[in-house]
């Protein structure tokens, strides 16, 4: 019995010395990563530039108002640098106003304040604008730039026409993809589909530029080769790259830049009105000499019933039909005229101005007929031409064509009508 109590107290003592090392060795390894921690959160260097604040290597930047300290942007720069990478401070003396980081053999990033002495006007008070313009230069092939915006505490407006349109844009969702305008109606089998096949979603109406309802405002550049992803794989992002994939050409195979300006200041409105004047062409007149005509009374347009199935007995048809109708409901007001488009196939082909004289013998005559019933015509026109029309070939001669990256032959594309130029 005493050789089994001796036995039983030495099991327990070795179980006791196991734990006592198992919670040595824990306490250790904690100790050494409390260590770390803070080693490393104190060799973190926070760069302030204005209302930016910028952690060098996590490389995680945010953008505060000024006036009240809130957050209106935050995002992670250069996703594709490790952030165990610290870089150097490629400053000059004297630059106040700029943040200069490099990375060496890889990029250098340039933040640049735009410093805006005068206040800003805003709709609701008096506020003052701040501008940040971040470039990135790569330092090698190897480095694509890319930075990522969070897009989950405001709504985002802006952008492009997309198929599936949601509103605000950060409700909706699209891969990264080059920020091209492409005509999202063509299926899959046509046209350069292969290239991106869970791409192609922006339209044929966009701008480089985005705003949020938190008083903030990105505007990317018009000539770098701009990839975009929203909510790529739901994550609530915003992101811009840099990329000479298809179908940007480089002909002179340099190196991506990317470059976008960020401004902030006041609320949504204030922000837009501010980019709008700084950065957008307004119109400069009027349809015509009697204002808002073409907003005070309807546009008919003839796609809405015949598509492309339109001449000029049913041209005359549909506006007689219209103004009985009008009559009827008494509006627009006798002395406002409607508006009817002539759309799809009224011309020989797409990029002529010449009626087709097949489906419309007396053009003139039809004119002055809608003329009498008491609408203004508009017709719908393309801004290309396809390449067998009489007007490629006049516009050929002359010169008048884009070309494409050899400089020698016209820039040519598909479209859901054919190939044009």
């Amino acid at each position: 019995m005493a050789g089994n109590d001796d036995v039983v107290k030495k099991q327990r003592r070795r179980k006791v010395c196991q734990a006592v090392i198992v919670v040595t060795v824990l306490l250790v390894v904690g100790a050494v990563g409390v260590t770390l921690w803070y080693f490393l959160r104190d060799t973190e260097v926070e760069l302030r530039l204005g209302g930016a604040r910028l952690l060098q290597n996590a490389r995680q930047i945010t953008i505060v108002n000024q006036t009240n300290n809130n957050i209106t942007l935050e995002g992670k720069l250069g996703l594709n640098i490790s952030d165990s990478l610290t870089p150097t401070d490629c400053r000059q003396l004297g630059d106040d106003d700029k943040l200069c980081l490099r990375w060496e053999g890889i990029a250098e990033l340039e933040i640049l304040r735009d410093n805006l002495l005068e206040p800003t006007t805003g709709t609701s008070s008096e506020i003052t604008t701040q501008c940040y313009e971040l470039t990135w230069t790569p330092l090698s092939d190897e480095f694509t730039p890319k930075d990522c915006y969070s897009t989950s505490a405001a709504n985002w407006f802006g952008g492009s026409e997309t198929f599936s349109q949601r509103w605000p844009v950060s409700n909706g969702s699209s891969l990264m993809q080059p920020y091209v305008t492409w005509d999202h109606t063509w299926d899959t089998g046509r046209y350069d589909y292969e290239f991106y096949p869970d791409h192609w979603r922006y339209g044929s109406l966009q701008e480089r530029y985005w705003f949020s309802s938190r008083g903030v405002a990105i505007k990317a550049d018009d000539l770098i080769p701009l990839h975009v992803g929203l909510n790529d794989k739901g994550d609530e992002q915003l992101c811009l790259m840099a990329n000479f994939s298809h179908p940007y050409n480089n002909p002179a195979s340099e190196y991506p830049v990317l470059k976008y300006t960020v401004c902030h200041g006041g609320h949504l409105r204030d922000i837009h009105d501010f980019m709008a004047d700084r950065y957008f062409r307004k119109p400069r007149g009027i349809p015509d000499d009697r204002t808002e005509v073409m907003y005070r009374a309807p546009i008919y347009s003839t796609a809405g019933r015949y598509g492309q199935w339109i001449n000029q007995s049913t041209v005359v048809s549909f506006a007689e039909e219209i103004r009985a109708w009008e009559q009827e409901l008494d509006f627009p007001a006798a002395d406002v005229r409607s508006t009817l488009e002539l759309d799809d196939m009224w011309a020989e082909d797409y990029g002529s101005i010449e009626f087709d004289t097949a489906r419309f013998p007396d053009a003139s005559g039809m004119v002055g007929a809608l003329h009498t019933l008491g609408f203004r015509i508009t017709v719908w026109a393309v801004p290309h031409l396809n390449v067998w029309t009489d007007a490629f070939q006049e516009a050929m001669r002359k010169g008048y064509l884009v070309l494409d990256s050899t400089g020698g032959l016209p820039g040519l594309f598909g479209w859901r009508r054919g190939t044009a130029g």
